[in-house]
């Protein structure tokens, strides 16, 4: 009686490698994805907080500066723009005052919020 062994080929091994690689690259590229896209997600989210901060203490008068570094939070910086506007059919009011915050993460990217105030 003749036992049949089996075996896997050079060629099945190196082909199953390449496919194990294969796939383990494409997984690790997601993994990157997800990672960066998360630290951004949580520096907008961060920016969006300090963006109505800033913007609370322009409105408030405490803050004079135009642009700056936020105390605390590395990478994050601002910038504010004042503008008068006069509005056409509220003469009543006087001139009304355009205050446009941008806020800029460590990664630069920018979210801006720009208010009118009588």
């Amino acid at each position: 009686m003749r036992v049949s062994k089996s075996y896997f080929s050079l060629l099945e091994l190196v082909l199953a490698l390449l496919i194990l690689s294969g796939t383990i690259t494409v997984l690790l590229k997601d993994r990157a994805t997800s990672v960066r896209r998360t630290t951004e997600t949580a520096e907008d989210r961060r920016a969006m907080q300090l963006l109505q901060s800033k913007m609370s203490e322009i409105i408030l008068n405490t803050e004079e500066e135009t642009d700056g570094e936020f105390e605390g939070f590395t990478g994050f910086h601002w910038s504010a723009q004042w503008e008068e506007q006069d509005v056409e059919g509220l003469e009543t009011l006087g001139s009304i005052m355009q205050i446009k915050l941008s806020v800029f993460t460590p990664s630069d990217n920018e979210h801006q919020l720009v208010r009118l105030i009588p």
